[in-house]
């Protein structure tokens, strides 16, 4: 299991989980555009995004993932 802290704090969050195959976004509290460079603009291997609480600093580019097609819980 790879689990790695891309952005933490007041700013912004996003963490990514990978095991195999299954990779997990959580927090996407960053602008969509730093989300796709701190993941290589390997979105499409993401298939679920889970949020604490609707704040921006963990929340902000939640509309984007979706439209993305990674599901938001």
């Amino acid at each position: 299991m790879d689990f790695r802290f891309h952005y933490s704090g007041s700013s912004g969050n996003l963490y990514s989980i990978t095991e195999g195959e299954r990779c997990l976004l959580i927090e996407c509290g960053v602008s969509i555009r730093k989300i796709r460079t701190a993941l290589n603009h390997g979105l499409s291997d993401y298939e679920d995004c889970l949020l604490s609480h609707s704040h921006l600093d963990h929340a902000l580019a939640a509309k984007d993932i979706m439209k993305a097609g990674i599901n938001v819980h």
